[in-house]
Order: structure tokens, then C-alpha cells, then sequence
């Protein structure tokens, strides 16, 4: 085993912190046994269980308020991303079209996942892509058969996916 300096160095087992977690490493080190990584987060488990919510199509998706569609398209236009994690995202319907804001002239109505492509906010298309936006939902219409054009962008890595939105 390395021997650690005053502040704790980088042992085997990959300890490198300062403090009383260093204190905890150099004790868990000299009686042989490697030491235990942190726990997860409360907030990190709800990310995990809302992403995966998202993924088996299990979540109950409520419809947006015209007045929360215009906080995110403000929120989009200041890049002001608090609003857009999987937690929130998760539990609203990021496919509704919401009147569109004063700027976007040649559409009356026009999604979240569109308005941030058109922006070019690669952080909010990511976003709203993690949390089941489909790229086809432009119209009311669609663009083919459902479900179709999100698993072709899901297969995708992110920056490609953002690049495929932007040209639907």
C-alpha cells in the first residue's frame, strides 16, 4: 500500500480526499479492508427511478398550464435550466403544443422540445429528449407512425440526437 502525506494522498483503493474522509480511508487501509464508497443521494435515487419511469413508459404525465408552458419557454430563451430535470420533466406531458411565444412568428402553436431546438439550446433538447420528448410531435398530425422518430433518436448519441431535432 502507498503511504499517504499529511492530507491524504491517492492510495490503492483510490482514496484521495481530504479530512476527516481521508481520516476514514487511512483507518480503513490499515486494517486491510478498502473503503466503502459514499451512499447515493435521495435526490439522485428519484433521478434514477424518474429516468427509468420514463424509459418503461410507466409515469402518469399531466398536461402543462399555458402559464408553467410560458415559464419554460422563458426559461429556455434565458437558459435557465432549474425547471428541466428528469424529476420535473418526468411528471408533465413534454409533447402538448402550448401557444408559441411572441418571437416565433410562422406558428401558432409549437412544442417544448421544437421551440429549444429552434433556440438552440442543446441542453434543453437533451433534456426534454431524456424525458420522452418525441422530435415528430410538431403538429397536431404527426409525422408518421407514433413512437417512431423517438426511438430512432433514442438509439442516438446526444449530440447527434440534438442534430437530428433540429432538422425535423
Amino acid at each position: 500500500l502507498a503511504q499517504d502525506g499529511p492530507r491524504g494522498g491517492r492510495g490503492g483503493d483510490g482514496c484521495s480526499l481530504r479530512g476527516a474522509v481521508a481520516s476514514r480511508c487511512q483507518a480503513a487501509r490499515r486494517l486491510g479492508v478498502q473503503a466503502a464508497m459514499p451512499r447515493e443521494t435521495t435526490r439522485r435515487r428519484e433521478q434514477k427511478a424518474a429516468a427509468f419511469a420514463v424509459q418503461a413508459g410507466t409515469l402518469d404525465r399531466r398536461p402543462l398550464s399555458e402559464e408553467e408552458a410560458q415559464a419554460l419557454f422563458r426559461a429556455i430563451d434565458s437558459k435557465h435550466a432549474a425547471g428541466f430535470g428528469i424529476r420535473q420533466l418526468g411528471r408533465v406531458d413534454v409533447d402538448a403544443l402550448h401557444e408559441a411565444p411572441a418571437c416565433v412568428t410562422w406558428e401558432r402553436r409549437i412544442s417544448l422540445l421544437y421551440y429549444a431546438a429552434w433556440r438552440r439550446r442543446d441542453h434543453f433538447v437533451n433534456a426534454l429528449l431524456r424525458a420522452g420528448a418525441d422530435p415528430a410531435a410538431r403538429d397536431g398530425e404527426g409525422a408518421g407512425p407514433p413512437g417512431v422518430a423517438k426511438a430512432f433518436v433514442a438509439g442516438l448519441r446526444p449530440a447527434l440526437a440534438v442534430w437530428v431535432v433540429r432538422a425535423v
